[in-house]
């Protein structure tokens, strides 16, 4: 149902849970300009609001609403920047009260309508931001994901932080945010997902009175397939750490509303997402050049990323390894019990999310950015599908666009590799 044009509202009724958990999701076009606004007034609207202005005060509130527990986070759905807010809270049958559910919801409004824009509010939650921005710069297993896909990913979506940047923080000020907490209200797509043992007519009504949003255009658009020209790139950007961090990345030409998108994501199972995979059995365990090394689908943009960190002295080694993998899926030059084992490995993930309040919530969100209405079931059926010979077609889409190395390097070939020496950072 829709609470008003532009605005969904959906309860997902299951008695596996004793909480009840609320997703309120804005989204919005996916722009280097609005990421970092979204990504503090998410912080600013879960810190405080003018009903309870202090640390204290919401503290308080939240004992009062036996626990009732606060999360938020921004997240990129391709073309489109997602903030989310949640909130856990026990289950009515529990607190004793029969105004209970009303005062969670009423506490949720409060926040959304009603944050509080205040200086100390504000610095604050740039401080936290900063924080946040900081400790992924630091961490180069996590650094070098984002520089690649900044590098990668230029002139489309996948270049954007949905966390933002630290250069565009520092000059946002409480008028910004005035601005930026207007847009999310009036012009953002906006979906509400209640999860827990409740029917649509017990809180469909309460949100209809407490959520009183304008209408608005539909959402923003979501999937997308990037692409680019010319030759795939290595990138080093040298810094004295002990680990040497590389990404990867590979086009896959693949949409996610692709009928062979399946098939990518059994191959991606194949090639580096279980113990299972390519990637583990032959970099990690035969070699023991790593801990870890895995693969990842950027499904909504249409790429994937290899990641691993390895001594400085083997990083060629790593990537002659990582492509040979690739070369296997190729050619077919891999066992069918591989094929099964990595079938049966998605199926189990599935199942297993069915009884994990995020993965439904997730699911069913994806299922609303896509237009279609797919269950684990129907996915699992789908995945069953896959052939070996769909498997090798969808290897050979994808393409190598960049390597991205954050760390030290043996012998770096400065004609061939282009150099970093971190005198000046060029994205952060």
């Amino acid at each position: 149902m829709e609470l008003t044009q532009g605005v969904k509202f959906r309860v997902l009724p299951s008695v596996k849970f004793k909480d009840i958990g609320i997703y309120i999701r804005f989204i919005h076009p996916l722009t280097p300009q609005f990421a970092t606004k979204c990504s503090l007034m998410a912080l600013m609207m879960t810190d405080r609001c003018e009903a309870y202005p202090t640390k204290q005060a919401m503290s308080r509130r939240s004992d009062e609403l036996y626990g009732l527990s606060l999360g938020t986070q921004t997240v990129g759905y391709g073309a489109a920047q997602v903030m989310e807010m949640r909130a856990r809270m026990i289950h009515p049958r529990f607190a004793h009260s029969a105004s209970f559910l009303e005062e969670g919801i009423r506490f949720l409004r409060e926040l959304i309508f009603a944050p509080l824009f205040s200086e100390e509010n504000l610095e604050e939650a740039k401080r936290v931001l900063r924080m946040k921005i900081e400790r992924m710069q630091d961490d180069a297993a996590q650094y070098v994901i984002h520089r690649g896909l900044k590098e990668a990913g230029k002139g489309h979506p996948l270049a954007v932080s949905s966390l933002g940047e630290i250069e565009e923080l520092e000059g946002l000020t409480l008028e910004d945010m005035r601005q930026t907490h207007q847009a999310l209200l009036e012009r953002s797509g906006i979906e509400i997902l209640v999860c827990g043992d409740l029917q649509e007519a017990q809180v469909g009504p309460l949100f209809r009175q407490c959520f009183s949003f304008a209408p608005r255009e539909a959402a923003a658009d979501t999937h997308y397939v990037v692409t680019g020209e010319g030759q795939p790139e290595t990138l080093l950007e040298e810094r004295d750490i002990p680990q040497t961090s590389i990404m990867v990345l590979y086009y896959t030409h693949t949409d996610v509303l692709d009928p062979d998108y399946y098939a990518l994501r059994v191959m991606n199972a194949m090639l580096g997402q279980y113990s299972t995979s390519l990637l583990f059995q032959n970099v990690r365990e035969k070699n023991s050049l790593c801990y870890s090394i895995y693969s990842n689908l950027i499904s909504f943009d249409g790429a994937l990323g290899i990641m691993t960190g390895v001594d400085p002295q083997h990083v060629d080694k790593a990537l002659a390894l990582i492509e040979e993998q690739v070369e296997k899926l190729r050619q077919g030059d891999f066992d069918d019990e591989l094929l099964t084992v990595s079938q049966t490995m998605i199926r189990s993930s599935l199942k297993a999310g069915d009884d994990v309040m995020n993965s439904i919530i997730a699911l069913q969100y994806q299922n609303d950015l896509l237009g279609r209405d797919y269950t684990s079931d129907t996915i699992i059926s789908l995945v069953d599908q896959v052939s070996r010979e769909d498997v090798i077609a969808m290897a050979r889409r994808l393409e190598h666009r960049l390597t991205c190395i954050v760390g030290r390097k043996e012998d770096a070939d400065e004609e061939n590799i282009k150099i970093d020496r971190g005198n000046e950072m060029l994205y952060s």
